[in-house]
């Protein structure tokens, strides 16, 4: 199937599927995964809206035991306005995590991570942004 995450520890093991769990090596495998994004232009402006998505997961990192523990989806989005001032200048006004949605909680006692997964959740909360750019 197309949503494993087949991984061997030694040449010897057999394989164990990751996907939807947690390896050491690779962080959090959960088994949707998605960024999606509209953007609008008309003339010198821009609009844009995206949503990152990472679906549930388990702290799971092997076979299901009863002390695995699901970590929640977590989907953020993203706006931002463009404007293109001429030829040579460009600026874009950009909003990361608009509604400021908390990463899920991941206690993961024996790997020694908690209150979150850094390899897919994003502490800072909502927070902006502004590019300029010049061609020269």
């Amino acid at each position: 199937s197309s949503d494993l995450f087949l991984k061997r520890s030694t040449p010897t093991v057999a394989a164990f599927d990751y996907a939807g769990g947690v390896n050491i090596d690779d962080g959090a495998l959960p088994r949707w995964r998605a960024v999606s994004s509209l953007f609008w232009t008309m003339g010198r402006y821009g609009v844009g809206v995206q949503n990152t998505h990472v679906g549930r997961y388990s702290t799971r990192a092997g076979a299901p035991t009863a002390s695995d523990v699901p970590v929640d989806a977590y989907s953020t989005f993203d706006v931002q306005l463009s404007w293109q001032a001429g030829k040579r200048v460009s600026a874009v006004l950009g909003v990361r995590n608009v509604l400021d949605e908390a990463e899920p909680f991941f206690n993961r006692g024996g790997g020694g991570i908690y209150g979150f997964d850094p390899s897919v959740a994003d502490t800072r909360g909502r927070n902006y942004y502004l590019r300029v750019t010049t061609k020269f």
